[in-house]
């Protein structure tokens, strides 16, 4: 896990041998719903379309899971300085990116030394 920020609005990037994913904890997500679409915009000019997910016990925060073939490349926007913007309808929360390269670059090694999990039959 890398969190960017101590305090309301932050940020964390969470891998985990079963799921990976974005949190983006800002109190203007609160009504917000499970499901919304969102842009995600990283510092580097890469953006996309994302549903959003919620869980019933933190409606302040958001999430964007991610697969396991995506780890590299989401890391890799991470790198570049700049703004990262997360957009659903009329709410934002924005970060500067200070460019996190040594802190992906571990975040990359604990990855590495997961275990392999079994395919699923």
């Amino acid at each position: 896990m890398l969190w960017y920020g101590d305090r309301p609005p932050m940020m964390n990037i969470t891998l985990m041998s079963d799921r990976n994913f974005i949190t983006v904890a800002a109190p203007q997500f609160g009504p917000v719903p499970d499901g919304a679409q969102a842009r995600i915009e990283y510092a580097s000019g890469r953006n996309g379309t994302i549903s959003l997910r919620k869980a019933a016990d933190r409606p302040e925060a958001v999430f964007v899971f991610f697969p396991d073939e995506a780890v590299d490349a989401i890391l890799d926007q991470f790198r570049t300085e700049g703004t990262f913007t997360l957009t659903s309808g009329e709410v934002s929360a924005s970060f500067a990116v200070p460019g996190l390269g040594s802190g992906i670059a571990h975040l990359k090694s604990c990855v590495e030394a997961f275990p392999e999990m079994p395919e699923a039959e």
